[in-house]
């Protein structure tokens, strides 16, 4: 259950601060590997990778060897990928890289890396399985995916590529881990509640859906049978970004995980034939409320007003950022849940088998 704080800190405001202008250059906050970059620029890794990939190294010595590798990156040390470029040699010359940066990073030798941008929370994409296989599905995630946890999403990755692949009959199957936006880095940024960094407000949901179109307008994906697999805030974006018409083109159907609101109140809005939801009975954004709840606050006072919120959420089906894509009247194809948290939706084959089903082309 969320508590009655963070109710009370969704609920004070709705002021939305206006998007930075990207023509400004300013400075970087840096990426938290020792790494300030205002104007990252995107790099292609060979595959697969030229070097053994040695065991994370822990403490400073893995941060010390996380800020080299991303180092050589901005001094230019890496192949910059333009959109459509095609992947060289494995040998080629430019196009060596580090291997502590992988094993920081989680990736397995044979997985390719699409996008890579260091500075500030970084941007990343990388491919598990063969770029030509049956069945595509891109993962996208939600609050507080960075760079540095990269590892955590691709091991989520590699349980969906095993599921699907499980359920897929003999077809190929592969999945692009695919973080090509900023995504806020908490629930609610407690220093700016009402900022772009908390995850209550849809600032970066909008300007990441641009980003995450023009990710996947740059991939050949005119082969494969594609799903879209968005995760908490990471449904939002891709909500906002399936409204518009370009994102729709690429793929064959979406499963919004978990999701706080997509950013419209019908699957018809969303410009696909194929639309699916799945929401787990223990999940706790099932409480997060809207920011109208503001409105009870005078009326109940900040003990009542946080539950009453909460109520209010569960009764209409209303969540922060629309109406629950798991409603019916929402009019998304609902899959089967276990009953657990927020996180664990890709914890295990099991839990994740529903999604794995779609990416799969089994749809239900």
């Amino acid at each position: 259950m969320i508590s009655a704080l963070s109710i009370l800190l969704i609920v004070l405001g709705t002021a939305v601060p206006p998007p930075p202008d990207p023509s400004q250059e300013v400075d970087s906050p840096g990426d938290g590997l020792g790494l300030v970059a205002n104007r990252p620029r995107v790099v292609s890794v060979p595959r697969p990778f030229t070097a053994p990939i040695p065991p994370p190294a822990a403490g400073l010595g893995g941060m010390a060897a996380a800020a080299g590798a991303l180092a050589g990156l901005a001094s230019g040390r890496l192949h910059k990928r333009r959109a459509g470029e095609s992947h060289g040699a494995v040998n080629e010359p430019g196009r060596s890289y580090d291997g502590d940066l992988a094993a920081i990073l989680g990736i397995h030798p044979g997985e390719e890396v699409l996008l890579l941008e260091p500075g500030h929370d970084g941007r990343i994409a990388v491919r598990i399985g063969p770029a030509d296989a049956e069945h595509i599905a891109i993962y996208v995630p939600g609050t507080g995916a960075d760079l540095m946890g990269t590892s955590v999403n691709l091991e989520r990755a590699r349980i969906l590529r095993q599921a699907a692949t499980q359920a897929a009959g003999g077809d190929t199957v592969a999945v692009i881990y695919a973080l090509p936006f900023d995504a806020p880095d908490e629930i609610i940024d407690i220093g700016d509640p009402f900022g772009p960094d908390s995850a209550t407000m849809d600032t970066k949901a909008r300007i990441g859906s641009v980003a995450l179109t023009e990710f996947v307008d740059s991939l050949d994906l005119d082969h494969a049978d594609v799903t879209i697999v968005a995760h908490s805030y990471g449904s939002t974006v891709v909500g906002h970004a399936l409204s518009g018409d370009r994102l729709a083109e690429h793929v064959d159907r979406v499963v919004f995980v978990g999701s706080p609101g997509v950013g419209v109140s019908r699957a018809d809005d969303l410009n696909l034939d194929d639309v699916y939801a799945i929401q787990s009975g223990g999940d706790v954004i099932n409480n997060v409320p809207p920011l109208e709840t503001a409105l009870l606050l005078p009326f109940l006072g900040p003990v009542l007003a946080p539950p009453a919120a909460v109520a209010y959420a569960r009764v209409t089906d209303q969540l922060t950022h629309g109406l629950d894509p798991t409603a019916e009247r929402f009019g998304a194809t609902v899959l089967d849940s276990g009953d657990f948290g927020h996180a664990e939706y890709f914890d295990s084959v099991d839990n994740v088998r529903p999604i794995a089903e779609v990416v799969a082309g089994k749809t239900p």
